[in-house]
């Protein structure tokens, strides 16, 4: 009895352990696609929004410090929503060409289905891609805090649905 009870737990262990790694795999792939991005178009600048704020700590208390510090905001809302445009696009792209799931899915056996279907068809293709638009939306206009909560969710239900699969009616499930 007390075998399966802990064979049990290791399930529950493994699945979120599998989604934990697989964010870290696509988070890896999406940080290299931005460095591309960057060397190639220049766009986003991270580094023009440290020289920013580098800039504004050295005029703090200023007549100047409203103007650097709507520069900072400036370049960095521009290259947070570039970056945002790149993670949208490679989740969107990935889940149609590898059929529900990320690079980061993919390896971990994991991906995206609709929450009344058993595994995956081109059905689910629309719930994905709102998948997707919930959670750069909530990255976007929410500054993060409601996507934290939406991935915490993932511990708090037994079918391990992130608040964005709620809004989407999506699950991930095993490959």
């Amino acid at each position: 009895m007390g075998n399966t009870a802990s064979v049990g737990l290791v399930g529950l262990k493994s699945h979120k352990l599998r989604r934990l790694l697989a964010f870290v795999i696509d988070a890896a792939m999406v940080l290299s696609l931005l460095y591309i991005a960057y060397r190639l178009t220049g766009a986003p600048d991270y580094g023009a929004v440290k020289v920013s704020m580098d800039r504004l700590n050295a005029v703090q208390g200023t007549p100047e410090a409203q103007a650097a510090a709507n520069v900072v905001f400036a370049l960095f809302g521009r290259a947070y929503g570039y970056s945002l445009l790149i993670w949208f696009a490679y989740e969107v792209l990935s889940l149609l060409v590898l059929r529900g799931s990320t690079p980061g899915k993919l390896i971990c056996r994991l991906q995206i289905i609709s929450r009344k279907r058993e595994g995956w068809s081109w059905a689910c293709v629309p719930r994905g891609i709102l998948r997707s638009v919930v959670k750069v939306a909530f990255l976007y206009f929410l500054q993060g805090i409601p996507f934290l909560v939406s991935c915490l969710s993932i511990f708090a239900n037994p079918e391990y649905r992130a608040g964005v699969d709620f809004f989407a009616g999506t699950k991930v499930a095993e490959r």
